[in-house]
């Protein structure tokens, strides 16, 4: 009997909040010999949300719209590969041409960094010159096409936008200031380490006080996919930045964009369900 009213508990409580923080205060609950912790287990699940699967799990209401910058809001992308080439013969790695650029975008970070044979502190080193440099190329660098207004629009719906970037701050600064779009963000993080998104999303939705699962993270790489997703985020991957096509399909985004435009039409198909 106990069994079964919990289960009707759970059931309900679900369908009223399958995403909220009731749910969030059930996970210290014992469950002793029930099959209740695997019940929870799969709710948790809801929090990876593929749109096929989960569909009931999305939001009425966006609170953020967190993005990646180099990449996904600015084409920054080959300034940055030819200030690494330029790094090359200092770290021991091979310059990157058009070719290995190609196989490049089908590979992650984290297998990019393994093949160069960077150690962490040579990736510290490396990513502080390269961003030193960007700052000095940031008056030739521009917003994808679109991009400009697609943050006006999404600003004038009241939702909360970020960036969260492995740039500095000073950088993402100065180029939004340049652009006068600095006054549509509310929150910028920058400064994150290549492989640590992760964590670095938590820490972030944390301090704002945000439902992770009324938040998207769009960025161009399988890695913010995959950040996205562990932290219980809506995982959006952007088809014009760095990785291609199929592997961010392999990544499994719950929303994959081929234009800024695109991402507009996925805000108001959220928010109308």
């Amino acid at each position: 009997m106990w069994k079964r009213s919990w289960k009707a508990f759970i059931a309900r409580l679900s369908a009223i909040d399958p995403c909220g923080k009731a749910v969030e205060k059930l996970r210290g609950f014992s469950t002793g010999g029930i099959k209740g912790g695997s019940f929870l287990h799969r709710l948790k699940g809801f929090s990876t949300r593929n749109p096929q699967v989960f569909p009931q799990s999305y939001p009425q209401t966006l609170q953020a719209i967190i993005f990646d910058f180099d990449g996904t809001l600015v084409d920054s992308l080959p300034t940055v590969v030819a200030i690494a080439n330029a790094h090359a013969p200092d770290f021991g790695y091979d310059p990157i041409d058009e070719r290995d650029y190609a196989q490049l975008r089908q590979w992650s970070s984290r297998t990019i960094v393994r093949r160069a044979g960077l150690s962490p502190w040579q990736q510290a080193r490396l990513l502080q010159r390269v961003q030193r440099q960007l700052g000095d190329c940031l008056p030739a660098l521009q917003l994808f096409p679109g991009v400009a207004d697609l943050l006006a629009q999404l600003r004038s719906r009241s939702l909360c936008l970020g960036i969260l970037s492995s740039n500095s701050r000073q950088n993402i600064e100065a180029f939004l200031q340049r652009q006068g779009l600095r006054s549509l963000f509310s929150v910028i993080q920058a400064g994150t380490p290549i492989l640590s998104k992760r964590r670095a999303l938590s820490q972030l939705v944390a301090r704002e006080g945000w439902q992770p699962a009324a938040v998207m993270y769009v960025g161009d790489e399988t890695r913010d996919v995959e950040a996205a997703r562990q932290v219980g985020l809506i995982a959006v991957a952007v088809t014009w930045g760095f990785n291609d096509r199929q592997s961010l399909v392999a990544a499994c985004p719950d929303w994959l964009l081929e234009t800024p435009s695109d991402l507009l039409q996925a805000v108001t198909q959220l928010m109308r369900q």
